[in-house]
C-alpha cells in the first residue's frame, strides 16, 4: 500500500467499527485511531472536574485545556494522565454515554477537530468514528460505512458488557443504544451519516474476518497492493 493513506470507517454504536478497524490496520500495516476517543477524554475530564456535560460553552472551554496527553504507542495511541494510562477508564459505560452528550455541542466539536486531524495527519492510518469521512477527513482515500441491525448491535454490546463482568439487562442496553443513535443522527453539527462516496457494509450476518476481507479487497481494488 502506498504511503500516506487514510482509511475512514464510520457507523453507529456497536456496529463493530473499533474491532474491524484495529484488525484492518494490522492487516495493511497502518496505525489505528478511534476519533471518538477524544470525546471520551473530554467527557472523562468533565466528569472528573464536575463540569456540566450539557453546558456546551463550559465543556468547550475544558476541551481547549485538556490535562491528558494523547501519544502514539506501537500501532495505536495511548492516553496518559498524571503518568498513568486511563484507556480502561475512558471505555467505561458512563464515560461513553457522557461522550455522546458532549459531542453534540458545536463548540466542543470545533475545539477538538484540529487535534483529531493532527493525530491522523501523517497518513498510513485507519480511523473510525461517526464523522471521519464526512468532516474530519472528507478527502480520505477510502471510506466505509459499517452498520448492523439494531437487534444485533444490542446483543453485541450486551455480550461485551457481560464479558467485562457488568450485569446489564438487554432492555437497558437497547435504550442506551437507541438514545445514542438518536443523538448522533439528529444533532445539528456533524450528524452521523454515510458519506456519499463511502462503501456501506452491513455486518449483521458477517464475522469480523469477513468484514475485514471485504474492506481489504476494496482497498486493493482502489489503491493497489
Amino acid at each position: 500500500m502506498r504511503k500516506g493513506v487514510v482509511i475512514a470507517i464510520d457507523g453507529p454504536t456497536a456496529a463493530g467499527k473499533s474491532t474491524v478497524a484495529r484488525r484492518l490496520a494490522r492487516k495493511i500495516g497502518a496505525s489505528y485511531l478511534s476519533t471518538g476517543l477524544i470525546y471520551r477524554i473530554v467527557a472523562w475530564e468533565a466528569l472528573r472536574q464536575g463540569v456540566d456535560i450539557h453546558d456546551g460553552d463550559a465543556v468547550a472551554s475544558l476541551s481547549s485545556r485538556l490535562t491528558c496527553e494523547v501519544k502514539p504507542q506501537d500501532d495505536t495511541f495511548e492516553v496518559v494522565w498524571c503518568g498513568r494510562s486511563i484507556l480502561k477508564e475512558l471505555h467505561e459505560n458512563d464515560v461513553g454515554q457522557a461522550a455522546s452528550v458532549v459531542s453534540e455541542h458545536r463548540a466542543v466539536r470545533e475545539a477538538v477537530l484540529e487535534l483529531q486531524r493532527s493525530l491522523g495527519a501523517g497518513g498510513n492510518i485507519v480511523l473510525d468514528g461517526r464523522d471521519v469521512g464526512t468532516v474530519i477527513f472528507p478527502a480520505a482515500d477510502v471510506k466505509f460505512y459499517l452498520t448492523a441491525s439494531e437487534t444485533e448491535r444490542v446483543w453485541r454490546r450486551w455480550r461485551e458488557l457481560a464479558e467485562e463482568g457488568k450485569g446489564v439487562d438487554l432492555e437497558t442496553v437497547r435504550r442506551e443504544i437507541c438514545g445514542r443513535d438518536r443523538r448522533d443522527s439528529l444533532r445539528t453539527v456533524a450528524p452521523l451519516r454515510k458519506a456519499e462516496d463511502a462503501v456501506e457494509i452491513d455486518s449483521t450476518q458477517l464475522t469480523v474476518d469477513e468484514v475485514v476481507g471485504l474492506m481489504y479487497a476494496t482497498i486493493q481494488e482502489r489503491l493497489g497492493s
